[in-house]
Formats: structure tokens, C-alpha cells, sequence
């Protein structure tokens, strides 16, 4: 089997490891009501997920984009 090296400090890696904190940063925010809950705000997360996005909830249940994003909201 072959072993993967990812280079830390690779300048693509470190802007997909700035990417997940930030993103962290607005949903914490955002569930956590110190982020306005305002179409502004909220455009954030939806430019981040695909629109082929789709979540398995804990129960197993698929979520599309759509039915995540109304439940965020």
C-alpha cells in the first residue's frame, strides 16, 4: 500500500486548513447567536457548500443541500 505525504506547508494546504477554521469560526457564530442571522451573514455558509452537498444526520438520514442550509437557518 502506498503512503500519502502532505507537505504542511504546501501554500494549497495551508488555504484549505484556513478555509475549515474559518468556516468553524461561522458556524460557531452562527449556532452560537453571535453572528447576526441575516442574509449577509448566512451567505457565508451557503457559498461554501456544493451544490451537490449533502449531510448523513446521525439517525443515518441523507440531508440535501437545501434541507441542511433550511435547518441552519
Amino acid at each position: 500500500q502506498q503512503s500519502l505525504t502532505v507537505d504542511a506547508a504546501h501554500p494549497l494546504v495551508q488555504a484549505a486548513a484556513q478555509e475549515i477554521r474559518n468556516l468553524h469560526a461561522f458556524f460557531a457564530a452562527w449556532l452560537g447567536g453571535a453572528c447576526p442571522p441575516t442574509d449577509e451573514a448566512f451567505r457565508r455558509c451557503e457559498e461554501a457548500l456544493a451544490p451537490s452537498f449533502t449531510m448523513v444526520a446521525p439517525s443515518g438520514v441523507r440531508l440535501s443541500r437545501a434541507e441542511v442550509l433550511g435547518w441552519l437557518r
